[in-house]
């Protein structure tokens, strides 16, 4: 710790210290935006395999209703057997029963990638606020600890 400091050095170091805080909080909000940016691009690509999931969604279920159309008019035909009246129903509905539990699982994973992106943004938000609190300790420990002080 200096005792005595000269007023024209303590000058200097004030200047230095003052740039070199500003250019931490620069460096800091620059990354911030760049973190910003990446994540708002993350969203942008989230939202834009939603949409698609749910063209697909759309396609499947309107493939199924003509599958269903069909399946009725072919369940009509005169030619058809009892067995296998009775089978396709049954097949029809496990196939049913399978594209509502993948759909299902979509969203659930659409769900859980928002709630995945708004942690990383609070986590974000923390190491800013973390970052911003230590370099006002820095400069408040600078300030009150040696430079200047008799």
């Amino acid at each position: 710790m200096l005792t005595k400091v000269n007023k024209g050095s303590y000058k200097i170091y004030c200047s230095i210290f003052i740039s070199s805080e500003h250019h931490l909080h620069l460096h800091l909000h620059l990354q911030l935006q760049l973190q910003l940016q990446h994540h708002q691009q993350q969203q942008q690509q989230q939202q834009q395999q939603q949409q698609q999931q749910q063209q697909q969604q759309q396609q499947q279920q309107q493939q199924q209703q003509q599958q269903q159309q069909q399946h009725h008019h072919h369940h009509q035909m005169p030619s058809r057997g009892p067995s296998s009246r009775q089978a396709e129903p049954r097949a029809l509905d496990r196939v049913f029963a399978a594209g509502d539990a993948v759909a299902e699982a979509k969203l659930a994973r659409a769900l859980a990638r928002e709630a995945l992106a708004r942690a990383e943004e609070a986590v974000w938000r923390a190491v800013y606020r973390h970052c911003a609190e230590q370099a006002a300790l820095r400069a408040l420990e600078r300030k009150l600890g040696g430079w200047g002080a008799n």
